[in-house]
Order: C-alpha cells, then sequence, then structure tokens
C-alpha cells in the first residue's frame, strides 16, 4: 500500500514537473549506479561497430535520458486522463486496421521498443468500435508487488494482458470465439532459448 500510494501520489503531479524528476532519474542510472552499462556497451557496439568512441557515448546517455523519461511517463499512466493521453499517443491511418477488423480478421501489431512502449495499452482509446477486443502480450514479473503494479498500469484503459506464456493458447481461443481483435506484440529481441517452444496442456 505504500508503495502503490508514493506511485499514485507521484501520478498526480503534471508532466513537466516528472520530467525535471527524470532529468534526477538520469543522472543516478547514468553516473551513480551506472545501471547495465556493460549490457548497453555491448549492445551499442554489436549494432553500431562504424560508431566513434565519442558519437557512442552521446548515443549511451540519450538512451539512458529516454529510459528515464520513459519510467516517469509509465508511473503518470496511474493518473493520466483519457484526454491527455489521446493528445500524447497519436495513430494514423486506424481506418486500415478498423476495415480489417470489420471484416472478422485479427490484427496482430508488431511493434519495437520504441517511444514508449508501455503506452500501447492505450489501443482501446483509438479504436473506434467498443466491440474490438485490446490485449498486449507481458513477460510477468518475478517481483509480485511490480507484477500487480504494471498489471494494473497496462489494464487501465481497457486492453488485456496476454502472459507471454500463454500467448499463442488466448490467441486461438480468441479467435474460436470469434472476437475481433488487436493484439500488440513488441517483438524486437532476440527469443532466449527457453522460448523456442510452446509447451500445451492436454
Amino acid at each position: 500500500k505504500i508503495v502503490y500510494t508514493a506511485f499514485r501520489l507521484l501520478a498526480s503531479l503534471p508532466l513537466s514537473f516528472l520530467y525535471f524528476i527524470s532529468d534526477i532519474i538520469f543522472i543516478i542510472l547514468y553516473y551513480v549506479i551506472k545501471y547495465r552499462q556493460k549490457v548497453v556497451d555491448k549492445n551499442l557496439g554489436n549494432s553500431f561497430p562504424e560508431m566513434k568512441p565519442e558519437e557512442r557515448e552521446r548515443t549511451k546517455k540519450m538512451f539512458y535520458r529516454h529510459l528515464s523519461d520513459c519510467i516517469v511517463e509509465t508511473i503518470k499512466m496511474l493518473h493520466i486522463s483519457d484526454k491527455e493521453m489521446s493528445e500524447r499517443v497519436v495513430v494514423n491511418n486506424t481506418e486500415l486496421i478498423e476495415n480489417k477488423a470489420n471484416d472478422g480478421k485479427s490484427i496482430i501489431l508488431f511493434m519495437g521498443h520504441y517511444g514508449n512502449w508501455e503506452w500501447i495499452s492505450t489501443l482501446p482509446i483509438w479504436t473506434k468500435n467498443p466491440e474490438t477486443h485490446c490485449a498486449q502480450l507481458y513477460r510477468p514479473l518475478n517481483d509480485r508487488l511490480f507484477d500487480g503494479l504494471f498489471s494494473d498500469l497496462r489494464t487501465r484503459f481497457g486492453a488485456e494482458n496476454i502472459p507471454k506464456y500463454d500467448a499463442l493458447r488466448r490467441v486461438l481461443s480468441l479467435r474460436r470465439e470469434g472476437m475481433r481483435s488487436i493484439i500488440g506484440f513488441i517483438s524486437d529481441q532476440a527469443p532466449g532459448g527457453s522460448n523456442t517452444h510452446d509447451w500445451v496442456n492436454f
């Protein structure tokens, strides 16, 4: 309750002030605890081997600033209104998706960790047909408190959370039920060895 209350109090602050807090978070992540910097350095080296060291360092700082912004923007989801969110998340050409859904097609959105990927859970705001079932895949967290918190964040706008382990089963069940659905996948990560199989209970 203490953690939830603290997050809700933070979420009630205006985003302009939260971005100031983001600057402080950046300093802590980058300069103080140096959060996962070896991993970031390795990934940048693998992805951009032609980059000069100073350019790579500049890119790394940009990543940590973006990560800090994502943290406060995600907390803000506990309190932000549909109207304010719709001003910050703009989805173009929604009629292309709606037309497919109206034809009885199920829609899968493949996306990357670009912008604030947590805001994909706002899908129901811009879906014009209230009968469209919106969902997103997620990886359950080991920490029960934060798993519950993120579950609340990601379902607040009416989208369903589908644990990644149940993805295929849930997608097929929605199809069998004849439910028109739009499901978001964040799919720019390399799968681990344990993710190359789908185990089914009989």
